[in-house]
């Protein structure tokens, strides 16, 4: 599909909601790139997806995964469940699998552990959909030999 914009977003309340108030057909020409975090009053992780899908239906979006941040008030089961999804262990096993269980996610390379690199792209291939790269300043210098893996 040919997308005309990608907006970078969060899982924030009015992030969601301003999405979800656009018209189908705007909806239609862009590609949303969301950075899941937990907000303030999110419990469980499936509430965040199930705020996403209402936002854009089911439309493909980019999942990525915020980097973590200071948890502000208690921590929450939400809490662990990110922990799990940034963990690099087999590959980002537990990202790439919560992204196959939602069929209109895309997934983004995960850049924090690069030791998993070659692991986490053969299990993003498998899943046979497109894969973003989104390539913050200082892994600029790495692009080249990031696209020569694929």
């Amino acid at each position: 599909m040919d997308y005309r914009y990608m907006p970078i977003l969060g899982v924030r309340p009015a992030e969601m909601r301003a999405l979800e108030e656009l018209a189908a057909n705007v909806k239609d020409t862009m590609l949303p790139y969301i950075a899941l975090q937990p907000w303030l009053a999110a419990k469980e992780l499936a509430s965040a997806v199930a705020r996403i899908n209402a936002a854009v239906g089911l439309r493909p979006i980019i999942a990525d995964i915020s980097e973590a941040l200071p948890i502000q008030g208690k921590r929450r089961p939400v809490h662990d469940a990110f922990d799990l999804l940034r963990s690099s262990t087999n590959g980002y096993k537990h990202y790439i699998d919560f992204v196959s269980q939602n069929e209109n996610f895309l997934p983004a390379l995960q850049l924090t552990d690069l030791t998993e690199l070659d692991h986490q792209i053969a299990r993003l291939i498998d899943l046979d959909r497109d894969i973003t790269i989104r390539l913050h300043e200082p892994m600029l210098q790495f692009a080249g030999n990031i696209a020569e893996k694929f």
